[in-house]
């Protein structure tokens, strides 16, 4: 998230307090199933912040081991797996269980929502995608927690990037079987391949809104396209929308400051040549989203580093 203030955030429990604070800062909602979803994600995130209290206060009165002290010294603490693993443990309570699924909605919805509108799906058909996105959403995150660990070697972290590709590789081949159109599936590629540019006008549409200034659907086009070019362009820093490139490294202080970097001059490369087509009011609402959104992504990574444990 140029970077979206979701898909920058390596796990879909970061993903939603960005969610719920930018919504909240909105003043309209983007639309109906989005507000009836938002007090759902608010509840989820009160719920993550309680488990993670107590797991961390668990942790902390653990015991050491009297059994496995050191001949000539205290006992040694029982060997743990870092915060990566501790993370992934406590995704697996219920109440994670329970909030995981609304929130995977939600983003679903966000980034997919006018894709369903365009391919014509009625409700049924609208759900069985839903489900095929979502499992492959839920696959990837779990790669992506894998990719926390630091002591990964070369080797694993290469296989698991291949398991990445394979597991979206064999998505796009039942999305494919299930669309049964070939103009179809490639629609569906372009709008996979710049999800993120449409979650952010999703999610920004209400500033354009209360501007005054709205986005035609040509202008909306054009938007996205200068965005993902920005986004796609060589750089040495490293794209997290792409999982593959997650690491500690990524989210360590260096790592942060050369991502907030990047969007900074990605953002004003977009603004720059947005005003082409955008007129004054609108080019001010853009930098404004553009703002929320660098706020709300820096915030995610610094969770993100606090709650995986990263190292300065």
């Amino acid at each position: 998230m140029k970077r979206s203030a979701l898909i920058l955030l390596v796990t879909l429990f970061v993903a939603s307090a960005c969610i719920v604070g930018f919504l909240l800062a909105q003043p309209n909602p983007m639309a109906p199933r989005v507000k009836a979803l938002e007090l759902e994600l608010s509840k989820a995130q009160a719920e993550l912040t309680r488990l993670k209290a107590e797991y961390d206060k668990l942790l902390a009165a653990r015991k050491p081991d009297p059994q496995i002290a050191h001949a000539d010294g205290p006992a040694a603490p029982a060997k743990q797996d870092g915060s990566a693993g501790s993370i992934r443990r406590m995704m697996d309570a219920p109440g994670m269980k329970e909030m995981l699924p609304r929130q995977q909605e939600v983003q679903i919805d966000l980034t997919y929502g006018r894709l369903f509108q365009q391919l014509g799906l009625n409700d049924k058909e609208r759900d069985n995608f839903k489900q095929v996105l979502a499992a492959r959403a839920a696959k990837q995150n779990e790669l992506s927690m894998k990719m926390m660990d630091a002591s990964l070697t070369a080797d694993q972290r290469k296989a698991i990037a291949a398991e990445m590709t394979a597991t979206k590789n064999e998505s796009d081949a039942a999305i494919q079987k299930f669309l049964n159109n070939a103009d179809d599936f490639k629609t569906f590629q372009q709008w996979d391949d710049t999800q993120q540019e449409h979650m952010q006008l999703q999610l920004g549409a209400s500033i354009f809104d209360a501007a005054g200034a709205p986005l035609s659907e040509d202008q909306r086009n054009q938007l996205i396209d200068l965005m993902a070019s920005a986004r796609k362009a060589p750089n040495q820093t490293p794209d997290l929308n792409d999982p593959r490139n997650i690491s500690p490294a990524s989210l360590s202080a260096d790592g942060i400051a050369q991502q907030l970097a990047r969007m900074d001059a990605d953002n004003q490369r977009v603004l720059d040549q947005a005003a082409a087509f955008l007129n004054p009011a609108q080019l001010e609402a853009l930098k404004q989203m553009q703002q929320q959104l660098r706020s709300m992504t820096e915030a995610g990574m610094r969770m993100s580093s606090v709650m995986f444990g990263v190292k300065k």
